[in-house]
């Protein structure tokens, strides 16, 4: 395409802008990356605001305003090499989000909203995404950079540079690949450059670019040859220069090496003791540190509950290696995990597999007394020393348990009668604290004392009675008991005759006997004459 540019300066170049994703810390402990403090931002970003790894893509934006039609154009600048280290290697989609799974989150949650906080935010926009060029007139080895950029394009499907506007239709935009700083028998280039031509037409008056930048790999250029290796802020991404556009030259952003995750993570394993009493805090981790990983020191190591990521239950600060044991007692049952952090470059990495455990606790039981029932021991017996009363430990899936429980000796009841009454008490608790009450009544009557008989008193008939007067001499008895009814008592009697004829006698005895056995006796004698001559 073929571009003529005309001399109006109003229009201006307003922010370049690059993704801060949020500190790494916060990444690993936010419950929800919802409350993530993530930004667009301008200037330089560290570690306390993103965390990258190699790999990664680090998104950019960059908004131009007061747009009448007309051809522009901006040259977007980005570091490539400081020395023989490398720290861009090449322009990408900015949603590309390979390399997101080397932290617990979703790429979504942190690649950002592209067009929020933009003056595109809240109006209708229309969007075209445009091929990156290949970048081409690399010097010797660089060739890898050229297949790190198709293989990003071509098999991942991240190669294009997208430009958003306020008018009806996309923009009309040419890119092309600018090798950039002249090469030396000393230096490597230190930038390559992106050239942006577009024309704007009647009813465009805003865009907003889109890009990302790749971060290099040690793994691709060597031990010692990543931006990892670079000290300060080696990711720079800028606006060289620009046409028909005020603000040119003057928008840089800086993304600090502390932001990019490079070292290597010493490696840990964690034990867990479980809870054996449900609700309780005794459960244990053992957390060994197995390799130092080689790492720079000195390390924080802090062990979390899932369910509290914002109190460790373990902090151990300046170790300068790991491989050792740590003891963390006390703990309820919980998921736990393990962090490493390298205090120099404040990041941290969650350690997985085998650094991960969790505590469980056993089931919650219940305990049931099942106690015999009541039965009454009759009259005047012997109070058993205790009782025996069946027990079931219900623990639900961890199983249950019969077994059984004395009673204590037995609390006599108050008041005492003639039936009284004994209360036998079972308790048991198992030995993580569970419990239960249970009682059985027995009941006995105690009476030792024996009828009262009341009958006639002994009488002399005189001479010849009749057989009727002398029955009812005789008479019958009655009886009263301290305990029962004098329906309940037994009375019998049993008689005997003598004498002669001149003196005649004759005894009842009558017999009385409670419900208990208890007898008393009374005698009723009677005498007469029989004397008819």
């Amino acid at each position: 395409m073929l571009f003529s540019f005309s001399n109006v300066q109003a229009q201006s170049i307003d922010k370049l802008e690059q993704f801060a994703n949020g500190a790494l810390k916060d990444a690993l402990m936010v419950p929800s990356l919802t409350s993530l403090d993530v930004d667009w931002v301008t200037g330089n970003v560290n570690a306390a605001k993103a965390h990258y790894a190699c790999g990664m893509t680090i998104p950019y934006r960059l908004q131009v305003s007061g747009l009448t039609p007309g051809n522009y154009q901006v040259v977007i600048g980005y570091d490539t090499h400081k020395s023989d280290k490398h720290a861009i290697d090449y322009l990408t989609s900015f949603d590309r989000d390979t390399n997101h799974d080397r932290f617990p989150h979703s790429p979504e949650d942190v690649l950002g909203q592209i067009l929020l906080g933009t003056d595109l935010e809240e109006v209708s926009v229309v969007f075209d995404d445009y091929p990156l060029p290949v970048p081409f007139g690399l010097e010797a080895g660089d060739e890898r950079t050229i297949d790190g950029f198709l293989y990003a394009r071509d098999v991942e499907g991240y190669g294009d540079f997208r430009i958003y506007t306020n008018g009806d239709v996309p923009v009309n935009a040419t890119l092309t690949f600018d090798p950039g700083d002249p090469l030396s028998d000393v230096n490597y280039a230190t930038s390559d450059y992106l050239v942006v031509d577009f024309t704007i037409v009647d009813g465009q008056s805003i865009v907003v670019f889109a890009w990302g930048g790749n971060i290099a790999c040690e793994d691709l250029w060597g031990e010692g040859s990543s931006a990892a290796d670079i000290q300060g802020s080696p990711y720079h991404m800028f606006n060289s220069s620009c046409i028909n556009l005020g603000g040119c030259g003057s928008k840089e952003v800086q993304l600090s090496a502390t932001a990019v995750v490079a070292y290597a993570a010493p490696t840990c394993e964690l034990i867990a003791t479980d809870v054996e009493c449900f609700g309780e805090s005794t459960g244990s981790l053992t957390l060994i540190g197995t390799e130092n990983g080689g790492s720079v020191a000195p390390f924080w190591i802090e062990v979390y509950d899932d369910t509290d990521p914002f109190n460790p239950v373990l902090k151990y600060e300046g170790a300068t290696e790991i491989d050792g044991t740590f003891f963390i007692n006390g703990l309820p049952a919980a998921p736990y995990r393990t962090l490493i952090w390298n205090s120099e470059q404040d990041v941290a990495v969650e350690l997985a597999g085998e650094c991960l455990d969790t505590i469980f606790q056993a089931e919650e039981c219940t305990v049931t007394i099942t106690p015999p029932a009541g039965y009454d021991l009759g009259c005047n017996g012997t109070w058993p020393t205790s009782l025996t009363a069946d027990v079931l430990v219900d623990c639900g899936t961890d199983g249950s348990t019969n077994t059984t429980v004395e009673s204590d000796g037995g609390v006599l009841q108050a008041p005492q009668g003639c039936v009284q009454s004994r209360l036998y008490t079972f308790t048991y608790t198992d030995d993580c604290g569970n419990t239960d009450t249970k009682t059985t009544t027995l009941t006995m009557k105690v009476d030792l004392t024996a009828p009262e008989i009341t009958a006639n008193s002994d009488d002399d008939l005189g001479c010849n009675p009749t057989d009727a007067e002398i029955e009812t001499a005789l008479g019958s008895a009655s009886a009263t008991d301290n305990c029962d009814d004098p329906g309940d008592i037994t009375i019998t009697s049993r008689d005997e005759t003598g004498g002669e004829p001149c003196a005649m006698w004759a005894v009842r005895t009558f017999y009385a006997e409670d419900l208990c056995g208890n007898i008393d006796s009374a005698k009723v004698r009677v005498d007469w004459k029989v004397d008819l001559t």
